[in-house]
């Protein structure tokens, strides 16, 4: 019983070894697409985020209230902002030409 020998490995062939790697290219590529779709998903979230907590904020208490509730530079808030509002530009013409 515990002195049977493990089944022989078969050896693949080249081409059977590129198939499976075509495979796992595709599947890691798929899953990267997804993920940079989900991030490009947040990304816009923090735009809107943002563009909205400036509004509450007020003229003059912006940078006071990214001092204490942001992480990054003001310059990178300001990047947040435009992308949020050059992809709701560009989502409200979509809808036009529809």
């Amino acid at each position: 019983m515990g002195d049977e020998a493990p089944p022989p490995k078969v050896k693949k062939s080249k081409t059977e070894k590129l198939a499976d790697l075509a495979k796992q290219i595709t599947r890691s590529l798929n899953l990267a697409t997804a993920c940079e779709q989900q991030g490009i998903g947040h990304i816009r979230d923090v735009g809107e985020h943002l563009t909205k907590a400036k509004k509450l904020v007020g003229r003059g208490e912006w940078s006071k209230w990214l001092s204490q509730n942001w992480k990054w530079s003001e310059q990178t808030a300001r990047g947040y902002n435009r992308r949020c509002c050059r992809q709701k530009r560009e989502s409200d013409s979509d809808e036009t030409l529809l």
